[in-house]
C-alpha cells in the first residue's frame, strides 16, 4: 500500500542507510538533539523563574513536596507559553537534517506551496470539529461537565497560546511525519513507516502526567490518522492545522488538560467526573478516554474511504498472476 506516494518517492533519494533499524537509531539521536535544543531555549526563562518560585514557597530539593511544587510551576501560564514557542527549534532542526544530512528535498517532508493556505485552514477546521465532537459526546455521556463560559480572560495569553500551539503542532508533525515517517517510507516500507512513526509519537508522550495504556493507544491512533491525512493530501500543512487546533481547542477553548500538561486561559471551565475516567481520560485529559478512541477510529476510516475512492493511485496492491 501507498508505494505510489510522491512524498515517499521523493524521500527515497535519502543519503542515510535504507535500513529501518538504523533509521530508528538515527531518529533517536536527532530527537535527543531536538529535546536538548528545546530545553536550552526554555531554560533561559524557566530555570531562573523556577528557582525564584521554589524560594518564594520555601521549598528545597530535599523536601517531600519538591516534585509536586515543580509540577505546579510547570503548569504556570508563562512557562507553558515559553515551552510552546521553544518548539520552533524542533521544526528548524528537522528541516536542516532532512535537507542537508539526508540530502532530500524539503518537498519530501510535505512542504509545498500549492494549496498551502487552503489545506492548512481546512486542517484547522477539521481539528476543531473533531475536538468539539469529542467534547460534545463527553458531556452527553457525563464524562465531563462544563460549568461556565466567560469572555473575561487574559486575551494576550489566550492568543499567545494560539500561536504557540501553531508552532508546537507543526513541530511534532515535522518530527514524526515529515521526517521519520517519510524517511522510512523512502526506504520502500510505507506501512512500516506509518506504524513506526505512530509508535514513536506515542512513546514520546510516555512521561506525560496521568498517561495510561488507553492514552498511549489513542496517541497512536491520532498519529496514524495524521499519517494517512498527509498521504491523502500530499503535503504536511493539513495535519499541522489539525494538530495545532486539536490542542488549542482542547486546552484553551474547552479548558481541558492537553495530554496531562494542563490547559491555560480558556473560554470554558470544564471538570472531569472522577467516576468516569474511562470516558474522560482522568488527569491526562480526554485524549486518554474511550470517546476519543471512537472518534479517531471513525476519522481514520473516513480518510481511508477518501483514499480508496478519490486517490486509488496511492494504493499499490500486488496482483497474483493467473495460473495457465
Amino acid at each position: 500500500m501507498f508505494k505510489n506516494s510522491s512524498l515517499f518517492n521523493e524521500a527515497s533519494i535519502l543519503k542515510t542507510p535504507k535500513n529501518i533499524p538504523l533509521q530508528i537509531l538515527i531518529f533517536i539521536a536527532v530527537f535527543i538533539v531536538i529535546a536538548i535544543a528545546e530545553s536550552i531555549l526554555s531554560c533561559i526563562y524557566v530555570l531562573p523563574a523556577m528557582f525564584n518560585y521554589l524560594a518564594d514557597n520555601n521549598v528545597s530539593v530535599s523536601d517531600s513536596n519538591y516534585m509536586d511544587t515543580v509540577l505546579k510551576f510547570q503548569s504556570d501560564t508563562k512557562v507553558m507559553i515559553v515551552s510552546l514557542f521553544s518548539t520552533i527549534s524542533a521544526t528548524v532542526i528537522t528541516m536542516v537534517y532532512c535537507r542537508f544530512i539526508e540530502g532530500r528535498p524539503l518537498s519530501s517532508m510535505g512542504i509545498r506551496k500549492k494549496n498551502l493556505a487552503s489545506h492548512y485552514f481546512f486542517g484547522v477546521l477539521t481539528g476543531l470539529v473533531l475536538m468539539s465532537a469529542i467534547v460534545a459526546l463527553e458531556v452527553a455521556f457525563g464524562g465531563i461537565k462544563i460549568s461556565s463560559f466567560s469572555f473575561k480572560l487574559n486575551y494576550g495569553f489566550f492568543f499567545l497560546y494560539l500561536f504557540g500551539f501553531f508552532f508546537q503542532g507543526m513541530s511534532e508533525e515535522f518530527i514524526f511525519r515529515g521526517y521519520l515517517m517519510n524517511s522510512i517510507g523512502g526506504c520502500g516500507k510505507p506501512v512500516a513507516a506509518i506504524i513506526i512513526s505512530s509508535c514513536a509519537f506515542s512513546v514520546a508522550h510516555l512521561l506525560n502526567p496521568g498517561v495510561s495504556p488507553l492514552a498511549v493507544f489513542n496517541l497512536f491512533l491520532f498519529a496514524a490518522f495524521a499519517s494517512l491525512w498527509i498521504l491523502a493530501s500530499d503535503d504536511i500543512w493539513g495535519t499541522c492545522g489539525i494538530h495545532s487546533m486539536w490542542n488549542f481547542a482542547q486546552g484553551n477553548i474547552f479548558g481541558i488538560s492537553v495530554s496531562g500538561t494542563g490547559s491555560g486561559e480558556a473560554l470554558f471551565s470544564s471538570s472531569s467526573v472522577t467516576s468516569k475516567n474511562f470516558l474522560n481520560g482522568g488527569s491526562f485529559g480526554i485524549e486518554g478516554g474511550i470517546v476519543t478512541t471512537i472518534i479517531l477510529i471513525a476519522a481514520i476510516g473516513g480518510v481511508l474511504f477518501y483514499i480508496k475512492n478519490k486517490k486509488p493511485q496511492l494504493l499499490c496492491v500486488a496482483k497474483t498472476p493467473a495460473i495457465s
